[in-house]
């Protein structure tokens, strides 16, 4: 098992990303690493409520969609979502 975290998503992160939001370049280093293990857990710092919360920083996340597909495809299988910016936008979020 590997653990890895926090993985906190600040609007100079996606704004790198332009509109697209791809972040596997971002992760290419340490895919290698995560996916020889059978089990890989992340911890989600920031919620992933995509566009239709509206995109934001700090103090209140919410991070592109496409930053969940990223952390799947770099071989994360378990996601932490329970921490101090879980209700970062309220119940929608």
């Amino acid at each position: 098992m590997i653990m890895a975290g926090d993985s906190l998503i600040h609007s100079a992160v996606y704004a790198d990303n332009g509109t697209t939001y791809d972040f596997t370049g971002m992760l290419s280093s340490i895919k290698p690493i995560v996916e020889k293990y059978d089990l890989a857990f992340i911890n989600q710092e920031t919620i992933i409520g995509g566009s239709s919360l509206g995109y934001s920083s700090y103090p209140r996340f919410n991070s592109p969609d496409q930053i969940g597909d990223a952390l799947i495809d770099a071989g994360f299988d378990i996601f932490n979502l329970a921490n101090n910016h879980t209700l970062d936008k309220g119940e929608a979020g």
